[in-house]
C-alpha cells in the first residue's frame, strides 16, 4: 500500500509539469524469432514472465504476478526490490498514463489508483484522486488493460471490450456523458458490436482496437476521413476502417495511433511531434521502416522492433529517447539505435525508451524520471537493473 501511495503522489506531482499521456506501452517478452502476434483475448490467461510500463513519474514492471514501481535512479537498486503495489500477487496486465495505474488480475478483476477527475478509475468513486488501489466496478473477466489519458478499457475473456472514464467524444463506446462532478457515477460500459479484440489503445478522444481477424475498429472522435464519412451521428459505435486492414499491435499517444502492417509502420491522427514533417490530416501515413515487428509510441517519440533484433526510434529529439546525441526539438525520421545487443521487445513512455533481451536484460535511454528534483539524461543505451 505504501508503494501505491508513492505512485499516486508521483502522478499528482507530475500533473503540472507534464501533459497528459496515452496508454503507455507494455512490453511482453517473446522468443526472438517470433513474428508479431496479437493477444488472443478469448484464450485462458497465461502470465507472461515480464511486463514493463512507463509514465513520466514512474517505471513499473510486472514480475511473477507482482507489480513493482520506481524510478531506477539508484543504479544499485533493482526495480524488483521495490515493494509490490497493493499486495496483488496475480497480475496479468498493467497499464499506465501520466496520472493513473491500472492492474488486471488472473481472477479477471481490474484495480486502479491515481487521478479520478473524469471517473477514469471506474470505481463509482466520489474522490477526485486516490492513493489506494480501488476495484473497477462490473469487471470480472478482464485479460488485458489499456489506459488512455482520461479513459481506460479492458479486453475481456470473451474478446469483447469494456471502457470507462471521460466520454465527451464517446471514446468509451457509450452514449452516456458524465460531467466532471458526477465521477462517482462512472462505471464500465461494454462497447457494442465489437468481438474478437486482440489489441486496444486510446488517445484523448478516440479508441481503436485490432481484432484476431486483423480488422481495425475505431470509435469516438474521428481522426480519419473514412471514419468521419462512416460514423454519422453514431460516433460511439465502433466503425471498421478498411483503410487500416491488416494492421497489428495498435498503440497510441495522446493524439496519434500507430501499428504494423507487413513490416511497415502505419500511423494516423495528429502526429504533432511523432511524425517527421507532421502528417496529412485525415489519412494514414507510413514511416520509412520496412522490417518492423512491433511499434510502441509515447507522447513525443516512438520505437520499432525490427526483424533483425535491432531497434529503430523516431520523433522529437529533445529528451534523448531516440538514442542519438541530438539537441533541440526537431522531429527526426527513424534510425537504428546503436550499442544494443539483440533485442526481443521494447517499451517507451514519458521521455524514455527501453529494450529487452531474451535473457531479460533491460537497456534504457532518454531522460529518466527525476529523483530529488534532478533529471538524468542518457542519449545512448545503458543497462538498468530491473531484476534481483
Amino acid at each position: 500500500m505504501k508503494r501505491a501511495l508513492a505512485f499516486a503522489i508521483a502522478l499528482v506531482a507530475c500533473r503540472e509539469a507534464a501533459p497528459a499521456q496515452p496508454a503507455i506501452v507494455i512490453a511482453n517478452v517473446a522468443p526472438r524469432d517470433a513474428s508479431i502476434t496479437t493477444v488472443d483475448a478469448a484464450a485462458p490467461a497465461v502470465e507472461d514472465p515480464f511486463e514493463l510500463a512507463m509514465s513520466y513519474g514512474r517505471i513499473c514492471a510486472r514480475i511473477r504476478g507482482r507489480v513493482h514501481c520506481g524510478t531506477l535512479a539508484d543504479p544499485n537498486r533493482p526495480l524488483s526490490a521495490e515493494d509490490p503495489i497493493g499486495g496483488i500477487d496475480d497480475a496479468v496486465s498493467i497499464g499506465t498514463s501520466t496520472y493513473v495505474l491500472c492492474i488486471a488480475t488472473r481472477r479477471g478483476t481490474v484495480h486502479c489508483t491515481g487521478d479520478n477527475r473524469f471517473g477514469q478509475l471506474g470505481a463509482r468513486l466520489r474522490d477526485e484522486q486516490t492513493t489506494s488501489l480501488v476495484r473497477v466496478a462490473r469487471i470480472a473477466n478482464a485479460r488485458k488493460i489499456a489506459v488512455g489519458p482520461w479513459h481506460a478499457c479492458a479486453v475481456l475473456e470473451n474478446g469483447r471490450v469494456s471502457c470507462w472514464g471521460r466520454n465527451e467524444n464517446a471514446q468509451t463506446g457509450s452514449t452516456i456523458s458524465y460531467d466532471q462532478a458526477a465521477r462517482e457515477l462512472v462505471e464500465p460500459t461494454e462497447v457494442p458490436g465489437l468481438e474478437g479484440v486482440a489489441a486496444i489503445s486510446a488517445t484523448f478522444g478516440t479508441t481503436c482496437a485490432t481484432t484476431k481477424l486483423h480488422d481495425t475498429w475505431c470509435w469516438g472522435r474521428a481522426l480519419l476521413e473514412e471514419h468521419e464519412r462512416q460514423r454519422g451521428a453514431q460516433h460511439e459505435a465502433p466503425t471498421r476502417l478498411a483503410i487500416l486492414d491488416a494492421i497489428d499491435g495498435v498503440d497510441a499517444n495522446e493524439g496519434t495511433f500507430c501499428g504494423v502492417r507487413a513490416g511497415e509502420i502505419v500511423c494516423w491522427g495528429e502526429g504533432t511531434s511523432l511524425l517527421p514533417y507532421g502528417g496529412e490530416h485525415g489519412k494514414p501515413r507510413a514511416l520509412a521502416i520496412t522490417r518492423a515487428r512491433k511499434v510502441r509510441v509515447a507522447p513525443s517519440h516512438g520505437c520499432a522492433l525490427l526483424d533483425d533484433a535491432t531497434v529503430s526510434c523516431f520523433g522529437s529529439s529533445y529528451s534523448g529517447a531516440l538514442g542519438r546525441p541530438t539537441e533541440g526539438y526537431e522531429t527526426l525520421p527513424p534510425a537504428v539505435v546503436q550499442g544494443l545487443p539483440p533485442i526481443v521487445d521494447i517499451a517507451v513512455g514519458g521521455s524514455m525508451s527501453c529494450a529487452i533481451t531474451e535473457a531479460r536484460d533491460v537497456y534504457c535511454w532518454g531522460t529518466f524520471p527525476p529523483q530529488n528534483g534532478q533529471e538524468r539524461k542518457e542519449t545512448a543505451p545503458i543497462r538498468v537493473r530491473v531484476f534481483d
